[in-house]
């Protein structure tokens, strides 16, 4: 009793900001449907397919905050049915289904000889839910989506058996969500956050992207494995896009982590940033987003011939779009992520490198630098929140060539005995003043295009790029200085002595020699680079070169090289001093620092604003404040101080007594000021 008949058109209605039908973003970021009308997601003759699932014209419908057995989905289906004589005046229901599993049903309704059908009756059938058994319904905890090549079936209600599949499967993609994401009026461009702001939520200009739910929202097969509670069902979210976005990246030769310099490929900054959704969806596999031939690629200075690809940041961003979108019934984050920005950076505990699963044990997602020794760091990412000396570095799987020449044996063959008594620099190394150095070095104008700052307990690191202005003969030089003043002259010939140790090539010998000119208590060279002590101050300067932008002779770069360090060496020299003569300062608090907070709970200490650094991008940042703990699993910081001057912390359910540091660089010395005080995490508030 089959018989052959088609859907002509597949439409959804009601299609605004607030629902029930939300403006949904595709992976072309095209809004389709567009807001505040019906749309047509579905048409005979055109090519729907938009990856392994998804659809060029995907929807998301809002889903009933209460369970309501009578709730239809907002979607219309047109059809061509002539029914056979033996279907008349008999109940008939019209079921769609995805990869076998019954998903939607008409309404009860009969046969009759008219051939133009509209089903506007269509209801979620409970394969869509999963059952919350403390009620007598179900549940949508969490939203989710369905995508692929529907089909559509007629079937006789009293006779099941007798059924008549329709002609043409249908390419759909349809999401289910709780609530409208917040329209961007009312939320502008928060993913680069305001002065004071912590928490920032996307925004998504009040379209869901599909790209987002197509690695967040779990499918159907995946949905049956949740559980059946609010914070379960919110942890298994979680944890399960990690893994596909980990996933992702899984050897796939697309999206490579930055394995060169770590920045980002997408927009990201330490603070976030506006996040390139559409380019990183290019760049993932099949199954997120494949319209595009064409991967996110840009060749890197330092090596053309690699993919530029994404760091740490970049993944933090994709992860924190996928928590933003799962919303309560009342409009706000069920998952309110925070970035917290660990500083400065170090030890990495070895693993699994994203886009490289065959490194396993990998300490150092700069691992592919080892192949310059200039460039390959012993010790990189995040260090950690505590004031605990990190285990010892586990070198790279990658890392080859003889063993590592020793450092410290090498200075002292080529130096005479410290200068006594040990001598110090007050010299300012404020940003305005080293720019002015160099320039007047080089003869030449140049620019900051890089600068941070970090204040540790050992010493302050200040680390620029800078570019010149071009030359009559059209050639411009880039290069870095990387500062570290320490407490003592040792302790600055030790980071010498550890950046040495760091080569992987032996003799050393071979790729360092003493500079032309004496400078300072050490000064070394090797390929574009010297190397100073003075005092307590270790500087390291670098010509950076890009072949496809630099022409510079190696004499000519020597030259300018060099020319930076006896400047630089000059300056330092004009504040020599002693250690009982070195300028002190304080880390004064706007706020008295509580003795005692209470668990799940997080408290601020206010520093005066001044100190914070975080001005305006192009201004000159020659303060920092941050906080290190000695116990990260009771109390943790959550980064440094923000424009309003403000450390946050985090104390979490465990009870204890934390020591909490507080660091700043006097702003011209940039020698490490601390303060530290005593915090008791307990049940009760202070």
């Amino acid at each position: 009793m089959d018989f052959i008949w088609t859907i002509d058109e597949i439409v959804v209605g009601q299609i605004t900001l607030q629902g029930p039908v939300f403006p949904t973003t595709n992976s072309r970021a095209a809004k389709v449907p567009p807001p505040n009308g019906d749309g047509i997601i579905w048409t005979p003759g055109q090519n729907y397919a938009d990856g392994s699932d998804g659809s060029i014209a995907p929807v998301t419908f809002q889903l009933p905050s209460e369970p309501e057995p009578d709730w239809r989905l907002p979607m219309s289906i047109s059809a061509t049915i002539a029914f056979p004589e033996q279907w008349y005046d008999q109940d008939c229901t019209l079921i769609g289904s995805l990869n076998g599993v019954q998903l939607v049903k008409n309404d009860v309704f009969q046969a009759t000889p008219t051939q133009n059908w509209t089903f506007d009756g269509l209801s979620l059938l409970s394969t869509l839910s999963y059952i919350n058994p403390a009620n007598a319904g179900y549940s949508f905890l969490i939203p989710f989506r369905t995508g692929g090549d529907w089909t559509w079936t007629l079937q006789l209600v009293q006779q099941p058996e007798t059924m008549a599949p329709c002609l043409n499967p249908t390419r759909l993609e349809i999401a289910f969500a709780v609530y409208a994401l917040p329209p961007n009026e009312a939320n502008p461009n928060p993913l680069w956050p305001t002065a004071g702001v912590l928490e920032s939520q996307p925004d998504f200009r009040s379209s869901y992207p599909v790209v987002v739910q197509r690695y967040a929202f779990p499918n159907l097969a995946q949905l049956g494995t949740a559980q059946n509670t609010l914070p379960q069902a919110l942890r298994w979210y979680i944890f399960l896009m990690v893994a596909t976005i980990w996933n992702i990246g899984n050897g796939n030769p697309r999206v490579p982590f930055n394995s060169y310099n770590g920045t980002s490929g997408y927009g990201m900054d330490d603070y976030g940033g506006v996040f390139d959704l559409t380019q990183w969806s290019q760049g993932a596999p099949d199954g997120i987003n494949s319209y595009g031939d064409a991967p996110h690629c840009n060749s890197h200075d330092l090596a053309p011939a690699m993919q530029f690809g994404c760091n740490s940041y970049d993944l933090a961003a994709v992860l924190q779009l996928g928590c933003s979108v799962a919303l309560s019934p009342t409009g706000s984050e069920l998952l309110r992520s925070t970035w917290v920005f660990h500083d400065p950076h170090g030890y990495v505990v070895p693993g699994e490198l994203f886009s490289q699963p065959r490194h396993i044990r990998c300490n150092n997602p700069f691992y592919l630098n080892h192949q310059n020794p200039d460039y390959r760091l012993p010790r990189i990412g995040v260090f950690g929140t505590t004031m605990d000396p990190p285990p010892p570095p586990v070198p790279g799987p990658l890392i080859q060539g003889e063993p590592t020449s020793d450092g410290r044996k090498f200075i002292q063959a080529r130096t005479s005995q410290p200068t006594q008594p040990p001598r110090f620099t007050t010299a300012s190394l404020r940003q305005q003043i080293l720019t002015r150095l160099i320039s007047d070095a080089l003869d030449r104008a140049v620019t900051v295009v890089y600068s941070q700052l970090y204040p540790n307990l050992e010493c302050t690191a200040r680390n620029f790029v800078f570019n010149s202005a071009p030359t009559g003969r059209g050639f411009y030089l880039q290069l870095s200085l990387n500062i570290q003043v320490h407490h003592t002259p040792e302790g600055a010939t030790t980071a010498l002595a550890d950046y040495l140790s760091s080569f992987s090539v032996k003799p050393l010998a071979k790729h360092v020699q003493s500079t032309p000119t004496p400078l300072g208590d050490i000064s070394l060279r090797c390929q574009d680079t010297i190397l100073l002590v003075h005092g307590n101050v270790y500087a390291k300067l670098q010509v950076i070169r890009d072949l496809s932008q630099l022409s510079i002779a190696p004499k000519s770069c020597e030259e300018n090289l060099l020319s930076v360090a006896v400047a630089l060496d000059a300056h330092l020299s004009s504040g020599d001093t002693d250690q009982t003569s070195i300028p002190r300062g304080s880390v004064p608090f706007t706020t008295k620092p509580p003795k005692k907070v209470r668990k799940g709970t997080s408290f601020t200490l206010q520093v005066p604003s001044a100190l914070s650094g975080n001005g305006a991008m192009e201004s000159i940042k020659d303060e920092k404040v941050i906080a290190f703990v000695s116990n990260p699993q009771v109390v943790m910081s959550c980064g440094p101080a923000d424009s309003g001057g403000y450390l946050t912390f985090a104390a979490f359910n465990n009870s204890g007594t934390v020591e909490i540091t507080v660091i700043r660089p006097h702003v011209d010395t940039l020698l490490p000021v601390v303060a530290a005080f005593k915090v008791e995490v307990s049940d009760t508030e202070g």
